[in-house]
């Protein structure tokens, strides 16, 4: 074994064992050699990351790039790094420098970039020339998810229908999958379609809050106040509601001819947004006849 190979096999297992400090001393050392430059650049990145020194991370690899720039494994390496970091503009930045001739991986790369950028059709491409490319690889139920989420964005629910089925026929379990289902349906106003899947979304993860909204929004739709009002009020509790959220758990009090709890609410929707229509209506029909 190389006196390099050993170094890295030990500066891994202070990681292992906790101690980035004590690997990072040695990955810096390793810098220095031209055989173990690469690997070490990449390993500081990863270090620096669990230290939650970002900056630091992004230095090592744009040093290594200006020098390598060819390298598109780091390159690629390097973007989906951005990516975890939601730096989605300098992810595309980096990944421009890799031939999607020669790597059809990074569509998918390309699409989350631009997914979360909003630039909807530019994403909706690289997930589709991601498909194209790649039929059975594993990111194939995400990349369907993601298109889904993409129509929904730009309200062609159909479409976004369809991919989302073709989603959940690999990712049952996920419960992203049955929220973005949920939304559809309730876009499509198919208000008892939307609630099965809002309630398996929530089997699946009562931690995403979003979830109480849309859950009040269909109670509300469907008539079912009592139900409405338990799902808004928790998710205004667990989070600092718009001027929207709470003009309708207003409507919800009122409906439920909870007078003085409809006022407040409608109140408070006011004080955020004077201009809320529905909160103004809310105040109007609440008056004593």
């Amino acid at each position: 074994m190389k006196e390099y190979e050993y170094k890295l096999k030990q500066a891994q297992q202070f990681e292992n064992e906790g101690k980035q400090l004590h690997a990072l001393q040695i990955y810096v050392q390793l810098l220095e050699k031209e055989e173990s430059y690469r690997v070490a650049s990449i390993r500081i990145a990863l270090v620096y990351e669990k230290l939650k020194m970002i900056g630091k991370a992004y230095e090592i690899l744009d040093k290594y790039l200006a020098g390598n720039s060819e390298d598109e494994e780091v390159r690629k390496f390097y973007g989906h790094f951005l990516i975890r970091q939601s730096n989605y503009a300098r992810a595309l930045d980096v990944l421009s420098g890799v031939s999607t001739e020669d790597d059809s991986d990074v569509f998918f790369l390309l699409g989350l970039s631009n997914f979360h950028l909003g630039e909807n059709r530019i994403g909706q491409i690289n997930f589709e020339s991601f498909i194209k490319c790649n039929p059975k690889s594993d990111l194939i139920p995400e990349s369907y998810l993601y298109l889904s989420k993409i129509n929904l964005k730009t309200s062609e629910y159909d479409i976004a229908l369809e991919y989302a089925k073709k989603s959940e026929s690999f990712l049952s379990q996920n419960y992203e999958t049955h929220s973005t289902q949920a939304m559809i349906y309730y876009k499509k106003e198919m208000y008892f379609h939307a609630l099965d899947a809002v309630k398996r979304a929530l089997t699946l993860n009562k931690e995403d809050v979003s979830l109480l909204e849309l859950a009040g929004r269909i109670h509300y739709q469907l008539g079912e106040f009592k139900k409405a009002e338990e799902y808004l009020k928790e998710y205004v509790v667990a989070t600092e509601p718009s001027s929207e959220v709470l003009a309708l758990l207003g409507m919800t009090f009122l409906n439920n001819e909870n007078h003085k709890e409809a006022e407040r609410c409608f109140g408070k929707a006011l004080k955020i947004d004077p201009t809320n229509q529905l909160a103004n209506k809310g105040l109007e029909k609440n008056q004593p006849k």
